[in-house]
């Protein structure tokens, strides 16, 4: 009658189920925390971008075959960023260098009848928001 068994001799099936169940926590504990960091590291960048538009007013005065353009009031923006544009013979930079601050004004030629202007800003990871656009 040697096949009664004490309890806790058949414990050879347990050690495999106990390394499985190790082995997915870690994996599940190593991924939370790649994951976490790849979270940060994209909020940072995100955050470096700015959502935050750009606070500026233009008018515009139409003269005969031209169109003066005039910051009037609002954040100075980088003259490199403003880009004058519609009806003009050739689309514009307001500038290369410095700000462009209230008061400050640039004509562009803009020939015909019904004419319409755009002053575009062009932000420095490339998205565009219009800041004016007038139609005569």
């Amino acid at each position: 009658m040697g096949s009664i068994r004490q309890f806790g001799e058949a414990d050879r099936g347990v050690s495999p189920v106990i390394g499985v169940v190790l082995m997915i926590a870690i994996t599940v504990v190593i991924s939370a925390a790649a994951g976490t960091l790849v979270l940060q590291i994209v909020g940072d960048q995100t955050a470096e971008m700015g959502d935050e538009g750009v606070d500026a007013e233009f008018s515009v005065a139409f003269n005969g075959d031209s169109v003066e353009v005039t910051h009037t009031g609002g954040d100075a923006v980088p003259a490199e960023e403003l880009l004058i544009d519609g009806d003009v013979r050739r689309s514009q930079r307001w500038g290369e260098y410095g700000d462009v601050s209230p008061g400050d004004s640039v004509t562009v030629d803009a020939v015909g009848a019904n004419r319409t202007i755009v002053v575009v800003h062009s932000g420095p990871y490339g998205d565009e928001e219009v800041l004016l656009r007038a139609e005569e």
